[in-house]
């Protein structure tokens, strides 16, 4: 069950009709459990691009020869989890620890070939790299971005800050867990 659909039906009419999705898919796996989808409450939004440029004075020249290197990306934002009832604070919940766990990479066990398959330890086998998209807002870009999830922007996140709204309140179930 995805998260969108515990919402009200006029929220996931918005969602789903007005393309006002947040999805974000991990690039590590194909199974069920690499994609998150929020309905976008979105309370900030905002991008940068920075160029980056090698500028080197020569003798004989008032200005520098600039010599192109890359330009960056950035997408920074914010959005609310709103919850009427325990079943859609719990998908919260669920959809925010899935979130979490695209931080970290994909380890793979490294074994002795030479002394019997001994387990060595863990290296990394994949980084934690993500596709987001939100409409056409932040997309890679391709011609049919407000209607295709695979366009999303590859990237990766430098972090993520999950705070609930404790003045709220929480919901707790019969095992006495709480959900903000």
């Amino acid at each position: 069950m995805s998260l969108i659909s515990t919402y009200e039906p006029a929220v996931r009419d918005i969602a789903d009709n007005k393309n006002a999705k947040l999805i974000i898919k991990s690039m590590m796996g194909l199974n069920k459990n690499s994609k998150v989808q929020f309905p976008a409450f979105l309370t900030s939004f905002t991008q940068n691009f920075t160029s980056t440029w090698n500028e080197e004075d020569v003798y004989g020249r008032m200005d520098p020869i600039a010599t192109f290197q890359n330009t960056r990306r950035s997408v920074s934002l914010s959005f609310d989890l709103p919850a009427a009832n325990l079943s859609i604070a719990k998908a919260n919940l669920k959809e925010c620890d899935r979130l979490a766990q695209f931080l970290y990479p994909s380890y793979i066990t490294q074994k002795d070939i030479g002394g019997g398959g001994k387990d060595l330890g863990n290296i990394i086998a994949k980084p934690p790299l993500v596709s987001v998209k939100f409409a056409n807002l932040i997309s890679s870009g391709a011609s049919d971005a407000a209607s295709s999830e695979a366009n999303g922007l590859l990237g990766y996140l430098l972090g993520l800050e999950w705070t609930p709204a404790l003045d709220m309140g929480m919901f707790s179930d019969k095992k006495n867990n709480l959900f903000p």
